[in-house]
């Protein structure tokens, strides 16, 4: 509905107050990665009728690489073994995410799998205090709780729609 598309947005600007406040890169390239999300979403919600999320990924990669060498070129320096064995595994659970990501968008519909997506926050919130130690400011607390609450009221009326729906098909 309008009105938690509105609330959901209102959690995004405060939680965004925050970042656009700060001169910090990146939080601006996170803002950034969001909005190539969106975009993302509706790619491969149209695409993946047509291809296998293989096939996408495939696709995805091969569009990626020339837009990154050039940037890869100008600060490159050889990772070490330790950093090489990261690499890898950010490569894998990126390519593993990626293709969840591509599965959800094909069988879902996206008004139900976006707001999911959310949860994005909550493992980034608790691995950036587990593991580095970060604890966020008010706005980015406040803004995150208005996005999570905004989004399990979403997914709850549409389960409730869906099971509406299915019931009414019922009866016929």
């Amino acid at each position: 509905s309008t009105r938690s598309l509105q609330t959901r947005c209102s959690g995004v600007s405060w939680a965004r107050r925050c970042v656009l406040e700060t001169d910090n890169i990146a939080a601006l390239s996170a803002l950034g990665a969001a909005i190539a999300f969106a975009g993302a979403a509706i790619f491969v919600k149209v695409v993946s009728k047509y291809d296998q999320p293989i096939t996408l990924m495939f696709y995805s990669n091969i569009v990626s690489i020339p837009i990154m060498v050039i940037p890869a070129i100008l600060v490159w320096i050889t990772p070490n073994f330790e950093q090489l064995i990261l690499i890898l595994l950010m490569a894998i659970c990126a390519s593993i995410a990626h293709n969840f990501f591509i599965r959800a968008y094909a069988i879902g519909e996206a008004s139900v799998i976006a707001p999911i997506d959310y949860v994005r926050l909550l493992a980034s919130a608790a691995v950036d205090f587990l593991i580095f130690g970060i604890i966020f400011g008010v706005n980015t607390l406040i803004g995150s709780s208005i996005i999570i609450l905004s989004t399990l009221y979403i997914v709850r009326r549409e389960a409730k729609i869906q099971k509406n729906k299915k019931q009414e098909f019922e009866q016929i």
